[in-house]
C-alpha cells in the first residue's frame, strides 16, 4: 500500500504515525506537494492520499474516486492559518503573488478576492517572505506561518463569512477499487495521533 501525504505540519495529526502504519501493511509513505499527491492518486501511484477538495473535484472527473468517511482537516472560522496580506498604504490591489500557488489555501484566497471583492488577477508565483514578496506584489496568499507580524485576512474567517460553511482543506481519498478491497477507514484511523480529538483547537 501506498499512501501520498502533503508534507504540511499543519496536517500532521492526521498522520503522525503514517510511517509505522504503512510498514506493518507492507507499504510505503511519499510526503509531497499537494499538487503531487493529485497526479499520483491519478496515475494509481498511490492507494490512498490526503487531497484538497480542489484536488478530489479534479480526479472524480476523470476517475472513480471515493472520500473515505474518516478523520479530515477542516477550517472553521478564524484560525490563523493562511491568509491574504496587503501593501502598507494600499489603495487598489493589481498584482497577487504566492510561494505556495498551488496549495488549496491559497485557491481559497482567490475565491474569496474574486466573490467578496470582484477582485480578478493572475496569480504570479513567487519565491521569499511575505516581506520580500510584498516589494514587488500588492497582495501575498499563503499560509500564516510566522508572519504574524503583518496585517492580512485570516482565509478560513472569511470563507464562512462569504459562504457561511466552514473551509475543508484535507480529505482522505482512493479510487472505487481500494474503497472495497481495503480496510481504509480503519487504515485512516490508524494514521493519525492517538487519541485525536473531535475537534482541535
Amino acid at each position: 500500500m501506498i499512501i501520498a501525504i502533503p508534507d504540511n505540519p499543519l496536517f500532521q495529526p492526521l498522520f503522525a504515525r503514517a510511517e509505522e502504519v504503512a510498514a506493518a501493511n507492507n507499504g510505503r509513505v511519499i510526503r509531497t506537494t499537494e499538487e503531487q499527491c493529485i497526479h499520483l492518486l491519478h496515475a494509481n501511484s498511490a492507494d490512498l492520499a490526503l487531497l484538497s477538495p480542489y484536488g478530489y473535484g479534479k480526479g472524480v472527473t476523470q476517475s472513480d474516486y471515493r472520500i473515505v468517511p474518516t478523520t479530515c482537516c477542516i477550517l472553521n472560522g478564524w484560525t490563523n492559518t493562511g491568509a491574504i496580506f496587503f501593501g502598507k498604504g494600499l489603495e487598489t490591489i493589481n498584482t497577487l503573488t504566492s510561494s505556495v500557488p498551488d496549495d488549496f489555501i491559497t485557491r481559497a484566497g482567490q475565491i474569496i478576492l474574486e466573490e467578496q471583492f470582484d477582485i480578478e488577477h493572475p496569480l504570479q508565483p513567487g519565491k521569499g517572505t511575505v516581506a520580500e514578496l510584498l516589494t514587488t506584489h500588492d497582495a501575498v496568499i499563503g499560509w500564516r506561518g510566522n508572519e504574524d507580524e503583518y496585517t492580512g485576512m485570516d482565509i478560513s474567517e472569511e470563507w464562512q463569512l462569504c459562504f457561511d460553511t466552514t473551509l475543508p482543506i484535507m480529505l482522505w481519498v482512493c479510487r472505487e477499487e481500494n474503497s472495497v478491497e481495503l480496510p481504509l477507514f480503519d487504515i485512516t484511523e490508524q494514521l493519525a495521533t492517538p487519541n485525536l480529538q473531535a475537534v482541535q483547537q
